[in-house]
């Protein structure tokens, strides 16, 4: 499955598809009576701010209050449940970034699309089957800070990487965002 593995040993896998979708399956017993797809199929280009306010998705105002974060490089956190939206506020907030300024992306799965001209993006790997090539979400925190980024953004922080985040944006990485 995408150059995953999927079997009693390893009942669960997450994918990227080459269209660009995720795919997550689960198999018996972990998924009780059968086995369960979830397919998260991502916009192949992100939202601009104007359609998000033209929408209702960002409230009147809203879109000032976000342009003015942007553009006095704070750092910022996007939160909210699944599917709130806080990829697509993400992205479209990156794409109104100076086109002179470098955005290192630090993904687990890659899934921000912003339309900018200057976009690295990293993204982590599990280990083969021997247990090699393991690629973490830490470890690509690290990489990125080695790239001199302008505006660093890591996806879905929720373990040690925190650490290497919360440090660089204490010492002189302005501008850096998180969903």
């Amino acid at each position: 499955m995408a150059g995953r593995r999927l079997d009693d040993a390893r009942p669960w896998a997450d994918a990227r598809l080459p269209d660009g979708t995720r795919l997550h399956a689960v198999l018996p017993p972990v998924a009780v009576g059968c086995a369960c797809l979830s397919l998260r199929v991502v916009r192949p280009r992100a939202f601009t701010l104007g359609e998000l306010v033209a929408a209702g998705t960002v409230p009147p105002g809203g879109d000032r209050v976000l342009r003015a974060l942007l553009d006095a490089r704070l750092s910022f956190l996007v939160s909210g449940g699944t599917g709130s939206g806080k990829t697509t506020l993400l992205s479209a907030l990156l794409g109104l970034v100076g086109p002179d300024e470098r955005i290192v992306l630090a993904e687990d799965s890659a899934e921000l699309r912003p339309d900018h001209p200057h976009v690295v993006r990293l993204e982590t790997r599990p280990a083969n089957q021997e247990g090699a090539g393991l690629v973490t979400l830490e470890d690509l925190v690290r990489q990125a800070l080695r790239m001199r980024p302008d505006r660093l953004v890591v996806g879905e922080v929720r373990g040690p990487e925190v650490v290497h985040l919360l440090a660089a944006l204490n010492t002189g990485h302005e501008g850096g965002c998180l969903p």
